[in-house]
């Protein structure tokens, strides 16, 4: 810890406790801290000594903020107490966990849906603060963070008047445009009213808002130039470029939305951001209703809805096998709080009643992957149960505040679309649990399952007594459902504040793991992939939660994957066989078992388990994915064929799926049907299309010939590389490819490219042969 915050600390004296720093700017340094009296972390912004210093300016900063901490909205960030320490006046605010636009833009600029809905939000957070009398004067990119949720959050309002922005040194010359001396904004976003020294007003903002929607749609600012000086001549002279023609999909309606925000006279301009956000609202189309007044926009269309329950009936395994009687799908709970970052704590209620509901016996639960595909989706509660093979749903809502907790829930009959049973249940934080064990329990003497003493002992346990603990596991299960490097890396972070703060909390030792085991495969930067040091820490971790909860079945399966990736054949079967006996409604446990046996050439033995994974949670990708590959493996080519079609009719968009299909068509001869599946393959992987097409046509020579040819240097994924070079008789350069994986330590990942097509296509070269025993590869 630093010399000035231990310093800060003593003078705070136990009234807020910082942790570290978050950032520094012209606006001051933030730090994170944790609040002890209400048991929660806020962000303390530390204002420059300018503003302490100057009696006037301190009156002002005070007034303002007083004004902007009394509006309350889930799109703008809270503040919760105006003070001073140690004479330098602080602000504590709520902590936004995300990133700032500024941050995502980097990567490009957003989908049209996306920026559509972010803006949406953007506008209707400043009509809120507009009609409270609060205008912002700074609005750009890096004063707006995106949730983990992925909602909008605008930081720093009432403050961007007192003092001057983090715009470097050139703007301070800028100061003699106004007699005034007030702070002018941010280059390229400033109005051209604020820039001839008024102090701007609620137009000042709407025009500033045009530039940052402008920029979410193109990733580009429309003004910006060399110079601040260019820049500001661009925002009095020129016209921003209209979005037909670079930005796919935007219309007349929203260049013409556009034009009106970037006005320079601000008579001419639209004159409130109500208007703008009920524009924006119509920019969208129809949508779904909102729901219990939360501010989140339901996005997916209901034609989605109609492709899904098309789709799922085609790939779901015989339903005839499936006890639907006992059966419940657990819809996620809306969050009813008026805040969208309590998306987390609604999801994870769900979350756990699922796991909770899988482990009583008999009962069959679809897993989470599935019943979240039909979050937010109009479908009548009849086609939901048809469409995961159920006879029961459970729905609620979830209305959190501060530590009070309101939930509801209603067990429905699917058939006659009647309530069979209700409860609402008003709770403090710390009797969570017990709120789930009594619905879960209520769910069982609905159902009639019959509750042996020791499930009755462990719905009764309490994961933690820490609620703090508890909130950090939930946060890193909402972030490690989203599945990228960025959230992966988060979940960590998430997790492993949770073991701070309980070193005996199983699950979130579980938790960990699970995200060492899947970080690598989502982290975009291949450079900075270590799957050997993850997957020891992931083993670590799991080992931690299987001595903590030997009966913890998610943490046998965790310790059961961690051990085959790292090629521990007989103790990975062991831990899936004995997660897959503690909970035989975990799908997880189901797949990595099929898995496991399909690496070790025992695919036969597998597929029942990949289909019993598929049963249990029928709209996961993975599941129908790994379900077409055991079949592939096991020699079923005809069903692995259909499986991967009904992959890719599910998930469109998704490059995996399309690989396989097009490999697997050709391993049969159907090599004008594989060639379309493979140039779709090309197009959403972005890859050369001439290269590719040369390599995969390289393949189909070698298969039918065995004439082996070069294809060049075709960039693409080490799974893609090696089944080319295999494939079209460079078994070399397959070696080459194979061996990277030993190195890295992904013996699963190995055994299972030598058991699929790497090991018929290198014969028995000794290289390869010296490779298999290093990883204890045998069969």
């Amino acid at each position: 810890m630093s010399e000035a915050i231990s310093r800060l600390n003593a003078a705070l004296n136990g009234r807020y406790t910082i942790e570290r720093e978050l950032g520094e700017g012209g606006m001051g340094i933030v730090y994170l801290a944790h609040d002890p009296t209400l048991d929660r972390r806020v962000a303390l912004k530390f204002l420059p000594p300018d503003i302490a210093e100057d009696d006037l300016a301190r009156q002002r900063f005070h007034r303002e903020a007083l004004a902007a901490a009394a509006i309350d909205h889930p799109f703008l960030c809270h503040i919760h107490e105006i003070g001073e320490v140690d004479g330098k006046a602080f602000i504590a605010m709520e902590y936004v966990e995300g990133q700032t636009l500024r941050d995502r833009l980097k990567k490009g600029p957003l989908p049209l849906a996306e920026a559509l809905s972010v803006a949406e939000e953007v506008a209707e957070a400043l009509a809120e603060a507009h009609a409270g009398g609060i205008v912002h004067r700074d609005i750009k990119p890096s004063n707006i963070m995106q949730t983990l949720g992925g909602h909008a959050k605008v930081m720093d309002f009432g403050l961007a008047r007192s003092t001057l922005a983090d715009t470097g040194d050139a703007w301070k010359d800028l100061q003699t445009l106004t007699e005034t001396g007030t702070t002018l904004g941010t280059t390229g976003y400033m109005s051209p009213e604020q820039m001839e020294g008024a102090p701007g007003d609620a137009r000042s903002d709407i025009f500033a808002f045009g530039v940052v929607f402008y920029e979410l749609l193109t990733g580009k600012n429309p003004f910006k130039k060399a110079t601040p000086l260019a820049t500001m001549t661009a925002i009095v002279t020129q016209n921003a470029p209209p979005l037909r023609g670079q930005v796919d999909g935007a219309t007349r309606e929203m260049d013409e939305l556009l034009e009106r925000m970037l006005a320079r006279n601000p008579d001419d301009r639209i004159q409130s951001a109500s208007e703008i956000r009920d524009a924006l609202r119509d920019l969208q189309g129809p949508r779904l209703e909102r729901r219990a007044g939360t501010k989140r926009m339901m996005a997916t269309l209901v034609g989605t809805a109609a492709v899904l329950l098309g789709v799922v009936v085609f790939f779901l395994p015989d339903r005839s096998r499936l006890n639907v009687e006992q059966s419940v799908a657990v819809l996620p709970f809306v969050n009813v709080s008026g805040n969208p970052d309590n998306e987390y704590f609604s999801d994870g209620i769900t979350e756990e009643l699922i796991n909770a509901l899988a482990q009583l016996p008999g009962l069959r639960v679809p897993a989470r992957t599935s019943s979240f595909a039909l979050k937010g989706l109009s479908i009548p509660i009849g086609q939901i149960a048809d469409t995961l093979g159920v006879a029961h749903v459970l729905e609620g809502s979830v209305q959190r505040d501060g530590n009070r907790v309101l939930i509801t829930a209603r067990l429905v009959d699917a058939q006659t679309d009647s309530q069979i049973w209700s409860e609402t249940f008003e709770r403090e934080l710390d009797d969570i649990f017990a709120v789930q064990r009594e619905i879960a329990t209520a769910i069982a003497d609905q159902l009639r399952v019959s509750l042996s003493v020791d499930q009755e002992t462990r719905l009764a346990t309490a994961a933690t007594e820490s609620t703090g603990a508890y909130e950090a596991y939930l946060r890193g299960r909402f972030l490690w459902n989203q599945r990228t490097g960025e959230s992966l890396r988060n979940a960590i972070a998430q997790f492993q504040r949770a073991i701070d703060l309980d070193s005996d909390y199983a699950e979130a030792y579980s938790g960990l793991a699970d995200s060492y085991l899947l970080v690598d495969i989502y982290d975009p930067d291949p450079e900075a992939v270590d799957y050997r040091a993850n997957y020891e820490r992931a083993l670590d971790a799991a080992r931690r939660a299987v001595s903590l909860a030997p009966e913890l079945a998610t943490a046998r399966a965790s310790l059961g994957l961690a051990l085959g990736l790292i090629g521990d054949w007989e103790l990975a079967e062991e831990e899936l066989a004995s997660a897959i006996s503690l909970n035989p409604g975990l799908a997880t446990a189901h797949r990595g078992y099929s898995v496991h046996l399909a690496s070790i050439g025992r695919a036969n033995e597998g597929v029942p388990s990949a289909e019993r994974a598929l049963e249990l949670d029928p709209l996961s990708r993975a599941n129908s994915y790994n379900l077409g590959n055991v079949y592939r493996l096991a020699g079923m080519s005809d069903q692995a064929i259909e499986q991967f079609q009904a992959t890719t009719e599910l998930n469109p968009g998704w490059l995996t799926g399309w690989f396989n299909l097009a490999t697997e068509l050709l391993e049969a001869g159907r090599y004008e049907e594989g060639l379309e599946a493979w140039e779709v393959t090309l197009r959403l992987g972005n890859w050369d299309a001439r290269l590719g097409t040369e390599a995969y046509q390289a393949a189909i020579r070698y298969q039918e010939t065995g004439e082996a040819s070069s294809f060049g240097d075709f960039d693409t994924g080490l799974y893609q590389l090696l089944w080319l070079y295999a494939r079209s008789g460079q078994p070399a350069r397959a070696i080459d490819w194979f061996e990277e994986l030993i190195r890295q330590g992904a013996y699963l990942i190995a055994a299972q490219l030598h058991v699929m097509f790497v090991g018929d296509a290198v014969g028995q070269d000794s290289r390869y042969l010296a490779l298999l025993e290093e990883a204890r590869i045998t069969w």
